[in-house]
């Protein structure tokens, strides 16, 4: 619940898998070996991977499970290109045949963990099993006095005292005593760890019940709530700057527009327009413009592709002139018009039928800042 590491919560489930088993509980133990061998995946511990598939099946084997043991083993043998793993595969297979009560193979593969140097109690057990259902007493008694001299596991005890005490006649007594001794010494030292094992989980639910301090969290807190309202106080004032100052553009637009229409009218309303802008000289027509027209001249000579023949036309169309008045003050037909202001509000990036209106908004473009 602590953690977002994968190999650790691998390892956790695993050794919760490990006490499953020993408590019996094999369908657990085989869910926590499932869990674990996803961490270990997810977190690319392949190896780790592998021998999570392997404890899988050694409780599905513990279940008699024959087809889907197999079915794991095949997985793990036909895709791993370790070496190690191959001691616990035997084992898998030898706890899998012992419940399958196919005693050859399990001296099979318990021979083949021996000649692999294990000297485990399990292996020793499995041993003196097999021999005894195959009534070979002699052999099994061997291997059940093997597994009581090296373990201290109460299963591995008691399995190894029903054996003594069914194969062994001669010396039947003596063997019984020694192993009900051993046994009880087991389940003493079995109870004084049962005992410091609740302890530590007495510890355990302490500290995790127990309230944290938590005053540098109310501190952050603290510290986020004042920064938020800073930070709110701050987004309001400039809002309000920018309606302010979008308040101040939109009037000065507004009263450029106007002042731009007062002019427009005056000058079309003038009866010696063709000479009082004083066509003929392109820049004191300019200058003229400039200072009736909101400098609508200089704007327009920023576009690239804009002549002075353009320049003249777009002033007139700002007048609101007909074709045949822009034709008589510019010298041209009416059909050149047409085409010239089609040209012209091309270069414009607009349309004829808007071109005005373009210009209209060229002329009242903003300088505030």
């Amino acid at each position: 619940s602590r953690t977002r590491d994968y190999h650790i919560l691998g390892r956790v489930y695993s050794n919760i898998g490990d006490l499953c088993h020993l408590a019996g509980d094999f369908p657990l133990s085989y869910d926590m070996f499932s869990r674990s061998a996803d961490c270990f995946l997810k977190n690319g511990d392949t190896l780790l991977y592998y021998y999570d598939l392997n404890n899988m099946a050694f409780e599905l084997a513990e279940q008699g499970k024959g087809k889907e043991v197999v079915a794991l083993l095949d997985s793990i043998e036909n895709n791993h290109s370790y070496p190690v793993l191959q001691t616990n595969i035997q084992e898998t297979k030898m706890v899998l045949y012992k419940k399958l009560q196919q005693y050859d193979s399990v001296l099979y593969y318990a021979n083949l963990l021996q000649s692999n140097r294990i000297k485990e109690p399990t292996v020793y057990l499995s041993k003196a099993q097999a021999f005894c259902y195959t009534y070979q007493y002699d052999s099994a008694t061997y291997y059940a006095d093997l597994t009581t001299n090296i373990s201290k596991n109460l299963f591995h005890l008691n399995n190894a005292y029903y054996i003594l005490i069914h194969c062994d006649s001669v010396h039947n007594g003596y063997k019984v005593y020694a192993l009900s001794a051993k046994r009880a010494d087991v389940q003493k030292q079995l109870e004084v760890r049962q005992g410091q094992m609740s302890q530590a989980v007495q510890l355990l639910e302490m500290d995790l019940t127990s309230k944290p301090d938590r005053g540098w969290l109310y501190a952050v807190i603290v510290t986020i709530l004042i920064i938020g309202c800073l930070l709110s106080i701050y987004v309001c004032r400039q809002h309000k700057r920018r309606q302010l100052l979008s308040q101040q553009i939109d009037d000065y637009q507004q009263k450029r527009l106007t002042d731009l229409e007062i002019s427009c009218t005056a000058l079309r309303n003038n009866k010696n327009l063709k000479t009082e802008l004083d066509w003929n000289h392109y820049d004191s027509m300019c200058t003229i413009v400039n200072s009736r027209l909101c400098g609508i001249a200089d704007r327009l000579q920023a576009y690239p592709d804009i002549t002075p023949n353009d320049i003249r036309l777009c002033v007139l169309v700002l007048l609101e002139l007909s074709y045949d008045e822009i034709a008589y003050i510019l010298n041209l037909s009416p059909k050149s018009i047409a085409k010239l202001k089609s040209l012209t509000a091309h270069k414009l990036g607009t349309t004829m039928k808007n071109l005005r209106n373009t210009l209209v908004q060229i002329a009242c473009q903003n300088n505030i800042k």
